[in-house]
């Protein structure tokens, strides 16, 4: 007789608590549990920084003037004798309010908040991994901040920075490895795969620690599918990369994403975000809020069990951001990221503000670029061609030869538009090769052109005369 095979499901089961939270809010080191009437402590991955507010009773005037701008306020938390450090922040805003009574209102960001303010310039070729790039930058720019939980990554990105801010450059480093990242109250740095950490102490259960969920479910609103990056080389050319999902278009529709940023100086770097980005985008991501009794041992980027058998959800969700909130004793749990309608409109407005910037009027897909650092990107040149401070010239005779290598594109290119800066050009011809330099179009600079035979190989061949220097060449492809 034929048996049905087992299928086996991993799952847990959740024992009530049965111990009383305590805790402790100390400014300046010293307690003011007796004194607030409320306190709430955020907590978050990159790009975001947790902050913090703690209103205490000032009646009597008792914390009038006892507390300066840049002080610690920290929170201490735990089911035992709350003395476990869950948070630690700097003060940036003291106020006073009147209602029936005064108060004094304490307000400010997570100690990890100075990564908004330290600029980075640095340059990586593809040598070092994410992670290695994290410590190294840190290293240079960062002081009394530890790497014990930084994980090892395995991509090796070609990426410029110039002065940067630095948790920029970390949400960066983020993207293009596929990781997560927060900084503790000790600043040590938590680098990580994404989905690879897990919080078996804490939950979401219904009839125990959660109190109500709020949208719960898969959201198509932050997806991306179509991801344009443009940067600029060394001379201010543009340079162009395109990622797309075609299975991801044709189930959500076409949603775009368009990033410019002038630090993207190469190719390779436009062309690695792009991809990061489409990565991270591409599929409709499982969101929303719950709403819970307090979960104090917490952390940024953890998966936690969410468990409602009337809205059929038992499952691992990540957790992107956290909010204690005292007195009541609760936790605001947001999964994933939660990006509402407001914060739509001002990425849309920024956007717009970013078009009226970037100089790409035939909205060119891609670019073929040449730095002319050194002969990198040259197939082939005649023996008088040379390459001195970033430009290419001759050092002899009347004219001289330059193939490009070989520069493939994903899909046909039918129009092209040359850009070149340089002295002394006007008298250079540029052809074009979309099959990988056997035949050749003429074409000029700054013109649109279209191409009559399309490809997908493509190659640029240029002769210089005695009176040209040319720093550097984009192609702009469509």
């Amino acid at each position: 007789m034929a048996r049905r095979p087992t299928i086996k499901t991993p799952g847990f089961i959740w024992l009530p608590r049965t111990d009383d939270l305590q805790l402790d809010i100390k400014v300046n080191s010293r307690s003011v549990k007796y004194d607030y009437i409320r306190a709430e402590f955020s907590r978050s991955l990159n790009p975001e920084i947790g902050e913090f507010v703690v209103d205490l009773v000032n009646a009597g005037g008792e914390f009038t003037g006892l507390f300066s701008l840049g002080q610690f306020v920290e929170l201490y938390l735990d089911f035992v004798d709350g003395t476990t450090l869950r948070f630690k922040g700097v003060i940036d805003t003291i106020n006073n309010r009147r209602e029936d009574f005064d108060v004094l209102e304490l307000g400010g960001t997570h100690i990890s908040s100075e990564l908004l303010d330290i600029n980075v310039t640095a340059s990586f070729v593809g040598t070092k991994t994410c992670d290695e790039i994290l410590k190294e930058i840190g290293g240079n720019n960062l002081s009394g901040y530890t790497y014990t939980n930084v994980d090892v990554s395995t991509v090796k990105p070609t990426i410029n920075w110039d002065e940067k801010p630095f948790w920029s450059c970390v949400e960066d480093l983020c993207k293009l490895a596929l990781f997560d990242c927060f900084v503790d109250d000790d600043k040590d740095f938590h680098f990580f795969k994404k989905g690879s950490k897990v919080n078996t102490a804490e939950a979401a259960i219904w009839n125990d620690t959660l109190i109500s969920m709020s949208g719960i479910g898969n959201s198509s609103t932050t997806l991306k599918n179509k991801v344009t990056v443009y940067g600029e080389d060394d001379n201010g050319l543009l340079i162009i990369r395109r990622s797309q999902n075609d299975s991801s278009m044709g189930a959500y529709g076409t949603k775009e994403l368009v990033i410019r940023d002038s630090n993207i100086n190469s190719g390779v770097n436009a062309s690695e975000l792009a991809y990061a980005n489409l990565l991270l985008n591409k599929d409709a991501d499982t969101e929303g809020k719950v709403f819970c009794l307090s979960l104090p041992s917490l952390s940024p980027g953890e998966k936690i069990w969410v468990s409602d058998p009337v809205a059929g959800i038992t499952e691992q969700l990540k957790v992107f951001k956290y909010t204690h909130k005292f007195p009541e004793q609760f936790t605001d749990v947001f999964i994933e990221k939660k990006r509402d309608i407001a914060n739509l409109f001002e990425q849309n407005r920024v956007k717009m503000k970013d078009l009226e910037r970037v100089s790409n009027p035939h909205k060119m897909s891609g670019s073929a670029n040449m730095v002319f650092d050194d002969f990198s990107e040259v197939q082939t040149s005649d023996s008088n061609v040379v390459v001195q401070n970033g430009k290419i010239s001759l050092v002899t005779g009347a004219e001289g030869s330059v193939t490009s290598k070989s520069f493939v594109q994903s899909s046909s290119v039918s129009q092209v538009q040359l850009l070149i800066v340089g002295e002394g050009f006007g008298g250079v011809t540029f052809q074009v090769s979309t099959d990988g330099g056997v035949s050749f179009q003429g074409v000029q600079v700054n013109e649109l052109t279209t191409l009559s035979s399309p490809g997908t190989d493509v190659v640029v061949k240029f002769v210089l005369d005695a009176s040209s220097v040319i720093d550097s060449l984009a192609l702009l492809m469509k």
